[in-house]
């Protein structure tokens, strides 16, 4: 039987190279394919756009960096806030803006299911209110799927509020604007952190 190389440089009018072997780089190929999909993944946009944005873009995510990550054993927080996408970079700064009045503790979803939910169950249990961020439709999105794992657990529901897109036309203009409207800008998000502790609060008395 012919060798495939063989046939290849006849082919093309030149002799094969010894040293190559088709089969060969298309397994090296396929491996390094695989490594890439199992290595360590890349944060999501959130936190790893920081080369492709502005300075004061930049200045903004090496900030969110620092409140981003939270332990679960750490001191009981005033407000859980779990945001998902490019809100956590916004969440995070209004988290900051409220730092001498709550302790407001910002976890990045990272993605949108599965939800953590060991995480959510042991805000449940602190009875710590969580408020869900989201650039997306609030119906059916990640904020009900929080509700509904929270729903399920061991203790009873936390207070948790979903913030997202609405279930109605948001007309053409900048992102921010739009975001904004939404209710999802900066200083929308101060007043939904400072509503869900205070809602908290009261319901304790």
């Amino acid at each position: 039987m012919t060798d495939p190389t063989q046939q290849a440089a006849s082919a093309s009018g030149s002799a094969p190279d010894p040293g190559l072997d088709p089969s060969a780089d298309f397994e090296n190929e396929r491996g390094s394919e695989v490594d890439d999909f199992t290595g360590p993944q890349p944060r999501p946009d959130a936190t790893n756009t920081a080369e492709a944005r502005s300075a004061a873009d930049a200045e903004a995510v090496a900030a969110a960096e620092a409140v981003l990550e939270h332990d679960v054993a750490a001191p009981t927080p005033d407000v859980a806030v779990l945001a998902f996408g490019t809100c956590a970079i916004t969440a995070s700064e209004a988290a900051a803006e409220l730092a001498q009045e709550l302790r407001v503790a910002v976890w990045d979803a990272r993605f949108a299911k599965p939800v953590d939910a060991a995480l959510i169950h042991e805000l449940a249990s602190r009875k710590v209110p969580i408020v869900t961020v989201e650039d997306h439709g609030v119906v059916g999105g990640f904020g009900s799927a929080v509700l509904d794992c929270a729903a399920t657990g061991p203790a009873s529901c936390p207070p948790i509020t979903r913030l997202g897109l609405p279930d109605a036309w948001i007309y053409q203009d900048s992102r921010s604007r739009q975001l904004a409207e939404a209710g999802l800008d900066r200083a929308s998000l101060v007043k939904a952190f400072r509503a869900a502790a205070t809602h908290a609060t009261d319901a304790e008395v």
